[in-house]
């Protein structure tokens, strides 16, 4: 008999301890708390988002990733919007 264990691979370290409240330099659109347990940047309208696991970054909530970028108007510090004019994205 074959057993077969399915495991998950993370695309980084799980944080420990105080590492894992590291507030990164610069966030545009403010941050989050990734997959991973690190505080990350949100990436904004037009930034490159998404992958397995969110490994290209999470878009700020008022955007959506739609087909690898942050589609819609972020109002984080300044309106700033695009939107994807693929329509195999919409």
């Amino acid at each position: 008999m074959i057993d077969i264990v399915q495991s998950v691979i993370i695309p980084c370290t799980p944080c420990i301890g105080a590492e894992c409240d590291y507030l990164p330099k610069d966030c545009k659109y403010g941050e989050y708390r990734n997959s991973c347990g690190r505080m990350d940047c949100y990436k904004g309208p037009g930034e490159e988002c998404g992958g397995w696991l969110d490994v290209f970054g999470v878009c700020t909530p008022s955007t959506s990733c739609k087909c690898g970028r942050c589609s819609g108007c972020s109002t984080h510090s300044q309106v700033q919007c695009w939107m994807n004019t693929d329509p195999m994205c919409n």
